[in-house]
This record gives C-alpha cells, structure tokens and sequence, in this order.
C-alpha cells in the first residue's frame, strides 16, 4: 500500500510528503522507504539531490542520491533542492 501511495505522489510531481503517518506506519523511512523512492525511475527524473526527512530519532537527515549515504541536514545540498517527507 506505501508503495503505491508514494508513487501516485511522485506521479503527480509533488515537492513533499506531508502526514502520511497511516500509510507509512510502522515503515522505516531510513532503512527502507528513503533508499526505494531515490531509486524510482519517477523520482529520479524530478532532479532532486536528496530526501529530507525525521529519523527514529528525530533528527532531520538528507539521504544524497548521488552518494546513497544519509548527510546531516545542515550539508550543502539545499532544503529547495530536496524531496521531503513531514510524517
């Protein structure tokens, strides 16, 4: 089911991902969900550099697509130049 719902985001182009809580509970953004949108052929053609999102933790993180690391928040990929997800 989150699959489908965060490809019909990344269908209708979508800058974000806001309160998606049902749908993505009990999902690990980091471990699972981050990884899989940067390597949808969708998302790839929207030229972002990185996802942001909230660990576990809450701690704002940025997953590079170019480097597939995860990079604090404050690096030099600009908040206008990624996807985010606000759950």
């Amino acid at each position: 089911m989150w699959k489908r719902f965060v490809e019909s985001s990344l269908e209708l182009e979508v800058g974000c991902i806001i309160d998606a809580g049902a749908v993505l509970a009990g999902k690990s953004l980091e471990g699972k969900i981050v990884p899989w949108i940067s390597s949808h052929k969708l998302f790839k053609k929207m030229n972002y550099k990185g996802i942001l999102y909230c660990n576990e933790n809450g701690e704002w993180k940025i997953y590079d697509v170019q480097s597939y690391t995860t990079v604090d928040r404050d690096t030099s990929i600009p908040e206008h130049e990624t996807f985010v997800i606000f759950d």
